[in-house]
């Protein structure tokens, strides 16, 4: 049996507002739950392009850069040459800045020229048709941390 992918990102919010009763005598319900502008996605064979290869990995040190042509999976290290990038996750457990940005050789563009998540952020992107596909010119991810501090990277291919 050949291993499939498949996954459910969710970009939720509930926020509650509780409106001053002072303000707004009349009001019996003074507490509004706004949830509204939900997305869920789902991922996996049969989307396109289809979803094929998952990296999850803890990235430490102050830097270093992500071959996609060699990427750490579950299955070992992996190329994703002629895949696309679908979806980036990113979880900076540190007190600085993390960045990840087009590699300064061979660079792979990610939607722009960086994404900095700050210290004890979260940044989730999802790029519906994929971006430019992985090869020989464009297959590295640069990423900067503060020395020893740590993020993990959840990255989606397909």
């Amino acid at each position: 049996m050949a291993t499939t992918i498949s996954a459910a990102l969710n970009f939720n919010s509930k926020v509650i507002e509780v409106l001053d009763p002072t303000l707004y005598p009349g009001v019996k319900n003074n507490k509004i739950t706004h949830t509204a502008f939900d997305v869920g996605i789902a991922l996996d064979g049969t989307t396109t392009p289809p979803v094929v290869l998952l990296s999850e990995q803890t990235l430490t040190g102050a830097s270093g850069t992500l071959d996609l042509t060699s990427l750490t999976t579950f299955q070992g290290a992996r190329s994703c040459t002629g895949m696309k990038l679908r979806y980036l996750r990113v979880n900076n457990r540190g007190t600085h800045s993390f960045t990840i940005a087009v590699g300064a050789s061979n660079g792979y563009a990610i939607g722009g020229a960086s994404i900095v998540v700050q210290p004890g952020g979260a940044a989730a992107h999802y790029f519906k048709d994929g971006l430019t596909a992985v090869d020989g010119t464009h297959k590295t991810l640069d990423w900067t941390l503060f020395a020893a501090e740590s993020a993990d990277l959840t990255l989606i291919f397909g």
